[in-house]
């Protein structure tokens, strides 16, 4: 469905509170394939990150769970 300008001129970013993790995410180019792999097999994605460095994305289905971890990332102090 195609969105008219009018319609779009009121669209608005939804409020959202203060993040709780800061954390620098692996390079673009070694999570795309894995996201679009995951993608192909469930229509949901899981995305979980903690301040202990870690980030995990993750698919549920009848048939398989899959889930990628990375660790030891870098988290970015936020004043």
């Amino acid at each position: 469905t195609l969105v008219s300008a009018s319609q779009f001129a009121q669209l608005t970013e939804p409020l959202l509170p203060d993040p709780k993790v800061h954390i620098l995410l692996p390079v673009l180019k070694t999570l795309r394939p894995i996201i679009d792999r995951m993608k192909n097999i469930s229509e949901f994605l899981q995305i979980h990150a903690n301040m202990r460095g870690e980030f995990s994305l993750k698919i549920d289905t009848d048939m398989v769970s899959i889930e990628t971890i990375y660790k030891n990332l870098e988290h970015p102090s936020v004043c």
